[in-house]
């Protein structure tokens, strides 16, 4: 058990000696910034009909009124994209957002997948509460 406490330590070294010789920046992630309010809201106002990739903007479509969900939530809880979206190469892992991530509160109890009338009939102190995805 005497060997953790060293290597913990030589880590430790390493890393001070690190940041002293090329700074703290290196050893941050690199990440895009999050969406701002002003992206967003220009994303929601878009005008209707407007070709979108392989689709055009149909507010009623199933595939828009999530994304508008998924924009929202993320603005609301703080997400970035690259942790509410998958990119095309990328592997689904326990590090992906999924259904798993969502648990809704209803009536104040948990519900893992709701149907469709309970959806319909959510009301005030229902809510969703969202897990980040594992870094």
């Amino acid at each position: 058990m005497e060997v953790l406490p060293t290597v913990r330590n030589a880590l430790k070294a390493l890393v001070k000696d690190y940041v002293v010789t090329n700074g703290i920046s290196g050893l941050l992630p690199k990440r895009k910034e999050p969406l701002t309010n002003v992206i967003i809201r220009k994303l929601l106002e878009l005008p209707t009909g407007i070709k979108l990739g392989n689709r055009k903007l149909d507010r009623a479509d199933p595939f828009f009124i999530v994304f508008k969900a998924i924009l929202c939530a993320g603005l609301s809880a703080g997400f970035r994209k690259e942790g509410m979206c998958m990119a095309t190469e990328a592997t689904f892992d326990h590090t992906t957002i999924s259904r798993a991530n969502i648990t809704w509160i209803i009536k104040g109890v948990p519900v893992a997948s709701p149907t469709t009338a309970q959806l319909l009939a959510l009301a005030d102190g229902d809510f969703c509460g969202i897990m980040p995805a594992a870094c």
